[in-house]
């Protein structure tokens, strides 16, 4: 019990020890601090100085050293001697490899620009092509192999990348000038496909075997623009046109071997209510105009030989009645004309009896043209061309 009260009585007193601070001690540790800091500061600030310095200077050397020896031969002579001593050997190792990297690889460019000039100018092929870009990248790559693989790789990186691209250019212009060779030469022969296919169309031979000759021509054709490598759209679009201009000279052969003009005219009738399935119906209705057209054409132009025949078969007789001779080959003309021309027939049969008459009259004694003048009209005068006779005797 004595020793607890005297623990307990020491230890009140040493809790009412008061708590005494060092302070000079104190503020001349924070001082030391605080000096010691500002040194450090110093000291890194004079250091980066330094060696911001020696960098700024060692980058100028390097260039200078560049400049003055080349960037490869810099970087020749650096690798010989074992590598980078120093920061400027680094810098101009460093720089020199950027260069040359650069200019190795303009210079790379430059040339397979060059090659694909004289390709597509040349019309090389792309194998040919394809190698002589693969030499251009090795060559140029193999000059920094030796002294900076590292560099070595990344030019051939960005030159084979640089390489792809030409050839694929290349490829797709070689590609196109293929196919534009190939339909020029499909479309010359179209041309003369084109021809036999209206040929065909017109040939004078039963509708079926036309139809067949036809079928096989159109398939030839379109194998033709298949094989050309066209557009389908377009192609079948030319067929389809070529179809039409086929039927259209089917049926304007068909008119021109009609003979008489009341066939022409029923078959323009029979265009009007049956329109042609090629074609449709507006495109009939033009062929149909195109049609009357030509009807009315060759009318007036058979109008214009029959009446000139006319007049010449008139001036004959009035030359006849004259007691003038006239000209039989010329008559022999007008009767070949007549050949041709039905409607001609009547009035030449009528007009060559007339010349023929007048020609036996003149050489009648009065007496026996007066007995046949007689004749004439005791057997009736019934037609003009009759009447015309006895005027005449």
């Amino acid at each position: 019990m004595a020793i607890e009260r005297f623990r307990r009585s020491r230890a009140g007193r040493v809790a009412n020890i008061p708590n005494i601070r060092p302070v000079a001690a104190q503020e001349a540790a924070r001082s030391a601090q605080s000096f010691s800091q500002a040194m450090d500061r110093v000291s890194r600030f004079a250091f980066s100085e330094a060696q911001e310095q020696y960098q700024a200077e060692s980058k100028t050397r390097a260039a200078e050293i560049i400049q003055e020896k080349g960037a490869v031969p810099a970087i020749q002579e650096i690798v010989e001697q074992g590598g980078p001593q120093d920061l400027v050997e680094e810098t101009v190792y460093e720089v020199g490899n950027r260069i040359a990297t650069v200019r190795i690889g303009s210079m790379a460019k430059a040339s397979m620009n060059q090659l694909v000039l004289d390709a597509e100018q040349n019309n090389s092929s792309f194998e040919d092509l394809d190698q002589q870009i693969n030499d251009v990248v090795l060559g140029y790559t193999s000059a920094l192999e030796e002294y900076s693989p590292e560099a070595a790789l990344e030019a051939r990186i960005e030159l084979e990348s640089n390489a792809a691209t030409y050839k694929n250019n290349f490829a797709q212009a070689f590609q196109k000038r293929q196919i534009e060779e190939l339909q020029g030469e499909a479309l010359a022969a179209y041309e003369s496909e084109r021809q036999a296919y209206i040929a065909a169309a017109i040939e004078d031979v039963p509708p079926e075997v036309r139809q067949e000759n036809l079928a096989k021509r159109r398939d030839n054709i379109e194998q033709l623009f298949i094989d050309a490598g066209f557009n389908p759209k377009t192609y079948q679009q030319t067929l389809i046109d070529l179809d039409k201009e086929a039927k259209e000279s089917q049926v304007l052969m068909d008119f021109g071997n009609l003979d008489s003009v009341e066939e022409k005219e029923a078959y323009i009738e029979n265009l009007r209510d049956n329109p042609i399935p090629e074609l449709g119906v507006d495109e009939t209705r033009i062929l149909r105009n195109k049609l009357i057209g030509e009807l009315n054409k060759t009318e007036s132009g058979r109008r214009s030989v029959v009446n000139t025949a006319s007049d010449q078969l008139d001036s004959f007789i009035t030359i006849a009645r004259a007691g003038g001779e006239v000209n039989q080959e010329q008559v022999t003309q007008i009767g070949a004309l007549a050949e041709q021309y039905p409607e001609l027939q009547v009035e030449f049969q009528e007009k060559t009896a007339m010349l023929q008459n007048i020609q036996a009259f003149r050489s009648m004694p009065p007496v026996a043209l007066e007995r046949t003048i007689n004749e004439m009209r005791s057997e009736g005068i019934e037609t003009e061309f009759q009447a015309e006779m006895v005027d005449l005797a």
